[in-house]
């Protein structure tokens, strides 16, 4: 899994007050923490150097206004997380001895030298950077970092790379997305079932469609996937705005009542629902000429899942 590694870099130049501090280190943590749990990351984070010798401007270190918002009690849970972080140190712990020899080979071609060896890292090892807001450069998303490597045929030359950053929630947010972006771009019927949750994290899925979308094979596989992405936008949007229904992108209507008052036509319509249990998906959205997507939504949790992808069910 992907590692958090901190930005050196981003200490190289700011002035800072109390008050400047606490916001960083309280949007920092909102932005790890959503990495976090999206399962994006592990819960470790990769420094050249412990937090009490990370200066974080006014004399104080980064270990130091942590104690500071402890002692405040108004942000506990962005000390918890932060307390809560694994610590390798130095920056080249517990790797395996080709990383770290490839990593050797490389070193940083910018202004900021060898503080900027942790965002190489992130970009030989797909890393995150995790960087104070000291400067405009830091607060966005992506980086670029220039190092020079070494070939092994013994020729210098220089590489620019875009490294995923996070001084803040949104850039968070911002790498989430370009991730689900190129996660959907690869998908495949065969490869949809074991990526689903990063494919369309907004979205649940009942345990029968594993072998519905195996069976569909590549016939309308980019129609459906169109239409998981608008029910995987119209659930996020579910989830952060509320109201009695989700907002479809596209047409989701509810069986007719002649359909749900039949016994066997009902019953044609439950599944598996992800754990497991029978659950009746009346709502359906279409792809091609007579494809189905049916759903089930709650207005309660907010969840919105799949149970059914196929052809046209019993009328």
């Amino acid at each position: 899994m992907r590692e958090m590694v901190f930005n050196d870099a981003s200490t190289a130049k700011f002035s800072w007050t109390p008050e400047d501090s606490r916001n960083c280190l309280v949007q920092l943590a909102q932005g790890m923490a959503l990495l976090v749990a999206k399962r994006y990351v592990s819960t470790s984070l990769r420094m050249s150097r412990q937090l009490h010798e990370i200066p974080i401007g006014n004399g104080d270190t980064v270990w130091d206004a942590l104690g500071q918002l402890r002692q405040s009690g108004k942000y506990r849970d962005t000390v918890r997380f932060w307390y809560s972080l694994v610590q390798k140190m130095p920056l080249l712990a517990d790797l395996p001895q080709d990383v770290i020899e490839e990593f050797k080979l490389c070193e940083p071609y910018d202004e900021f030298a060898s503080l900027a060896e942790a965002l190489v890292f992130c970009a030989k090892n797909g890393g995150v950077a995790i960087s104070l807001s000291t400067d405009a450069r830091w607060m966005k998303s992506l980086v670029a970092i220039r190092s020079s490597e070494l070939s092994h045929t013994g020729e210098i030359f220089i590489v620019e790379n875009n490294v995923g950053n996070v001084s803040a929630e949104v850039h968070a947010t911002e790498i989430l997305y370009r991730h689900r972006q190129l996660v959907r771009s690869q998908l495949s019927p065969e490869s949809l079932w074991k990526m689903k949750a990063e494919a369309f994290p907004f979205l649940s899925f009942g345990l029968d469609v594993e072998k519905q979308i195996k069976m569909i094979g590549r016939a309308n596989f980019d129609v459906i996937l169109a239409r998981l992405v608008e029910l995987d936008e119209a659930a996020e949007e579910w989830k952060k705005k509320g109201g009695a229904n989700p907002i479809w992108r596209s047409d989701v209507t509810p069986e007719s009542n002649s359909v749900m008052k039949n016994t066997d036509l009902r019953e044609s319509r439950v599944f598996k629902d992800a754990a497991g249990k029978r659950q009746l998906y009346e709502w359906h959205a279409r792809y091609g000429s007579a494809g189905r997507i049916h759903i089930f939504f709650d207005g309660q949790t907010k969840i919105v899942e799949v149970g059914y992808i196929g052809h046209h069910l019993p009328l």
